[in-house]
């Protein structure tokens, strides 16, 4: 126990490396290199610490105290067509983290806490760029955090479930037009953070040797954002409307879906194992976003702004392979097909997504038998996509063009 105790001081040290990430929607899925390089396919298989992210009733297979952490470097690059030119975001390069840590108690009962990412997204462009008055710079961040009880209920049936303790963080930058000159834009920023609350829960089975059978469930979270709004104004908006626009405090409402992740692994011999999953994200629940201002903050004269979204809930389709090439490594594989929960009426230049495909590869090294290192690589295509002219929002007719990200992911694990 005293091992465990160390890991939960290493979880709230790491809590503070968070960054945002690139996801359909905004959801993610990087909890871990093997998990990576699997493209998510550890819902049946659930057999290392990571599986309290995928499928926490799986580390009931884990004897003893074990301990993984790492992390995810992601390089998103997207561009947009719009107004005769092409505009590319900046890259950059996000890095959500990821520690995991689960104790065996006895042949029934065993205790796990997790912390990942489950949300993050990060794009930004010029502030002048054509597509300002929607945003020109956007970012979501969150880490979660998930105390597991796991129980063994016979020797083919585990389940397990606890809360998820969530951190939400958003930011947005826009322009607001004024007097018709560009010079005269309104620079906004919008910034705030919440902790929401959820639970995950867990099944695993074992019906025989060659066969495992997953699946996972995660509530909705609803985040209250609290957070400020600042204005710089031109001397032009500043000399007109001396009153508006002052900086002020703001709160927003988004509740984050639930999902259902089913997952199938077959052991056709002994050292490989091929794994089907798929997972259904209510995004329904994505309805609108509302923020609320403190006092009225333009003309003419208002309290608050409401951007409607009513996405799609949606399906993702994952397969992967693992093979024990020597008793000190194996290789990895994967593909995935993740549908984007965007409708065409109301895609915007925040998530400037379409559906996906994601190729993973990656490598497990054994060091010794207790310590093992993890790495993949993911290659994430976005299919192109048409965006109709909406200008009371700020959408010129454009297009989603070359949309891509490259993933590393690298994790340590031990087991004392």
């Amino acid at each position: 126990m005293h091992s465990f105790r160390l890991a939960l001081i290493a979880a709230a040290l790491i809590l503070f490396g968070a960054s945002s990430g690139y996801g359909a929607g905004f959801a993610m899925y990087e909890y871990g290199a093997r998990g990576n390089a699997l493209g998510g396919g550890l819902v049946g298989r659930a057999d290392d610490p990571s599986a309290l992210a995928y499928n926490p009733a799986g580390i009931t297979q884990l004897e003893g105290t074990g301990f993984m952490a790492g992390t995810t470097v992601i390089n998103p690059l997207a561009s947009v067509e719009i107004g005769g030119e092409e505009v590319d975001a900046e890259s950059k390069y996000w890095t959500p983290p990821h520690l995991y840590v689960t104790q065996q108690l006895d042949d029934t009962f065993w205790l796990g806490f997790g912390l990942y990412s489950r949300y993050g997204l990060g794009i930004e462009y010029d502030s002048d760029w054509a597509g300002r008055y929607n945003m020109y710079e956007a970012q979501i961040q969150s880490i979660s955090m998930s105390p597991t009880l796991a129980v063994k209920v016979t020797d083919w049936l585990s389940v397990a479930a606890g809360p998820e303790i969530m951190w939400f963080e958003f930011k947005q930058k826009k322009a607001i037009p004024f007097g018709g000159d560009p010079a005269n834009d309104i620079d906004a920023s919008l910034e705030g953070d919440s902790w929401g609350y959820g639970a995950i829960a867990g099944l695993h089975v074992t019906p025989n040797e060659w066969l495992k059978l997953g699946f996972t469930y995660r509530s909705k979270v609803k985040q209250k954002v609290d957070g400020e709004a600042d204005f710089t104004k031109s001397v032009a908006a500043q000399m007109l409307y001396p009153a508006f626009f002052e900086d002020m405090g703001a709160k927003g409402e988004i509740t984050l879906p639930d999902s259902y992740t089913f997952g199938v692994a077959v052991y056709p011999m002994d050292k490989l194992s091929v794994e089907f999953d798929a997972v259904y994200t209510r995004w329904s629940s994505f309805d609108e976003l509302k923020i609320n201002f403190e006092d009225d903050f333009a003309p003419p004269s208002k309290d608050s702004t409401v951007s409607e979204k009513d996405w799609n809930d949606v399906w993702r389709y994952q397969v992967s392979a693992e093979y024990a090439l020597l008793n000190w490594l194996d290789l990895r594989a994967s593909y995935v097909y993740d549908n984007t929960p965007i409708p065409d009426a109301h895609v915007d230049y925040m998530v400037p997504a379409n559906d996906r495909q994601l190729y993973g590869a990656g490598l497990g090294f054994h060091i010794t038998e207790a310590l093992d290192l993890d790495l993949s690589y993911t290659y994430l295509d976005i299919k192109e996509r048409d965006v109709a002219a909406r200008t009371s929002e700020g959408i010129q007719e454009s297009k989603f063009v070359d949309g891509h990200a490259h993933l590393y992911g690298i994790s340590m694990a031990y087991r004392f």
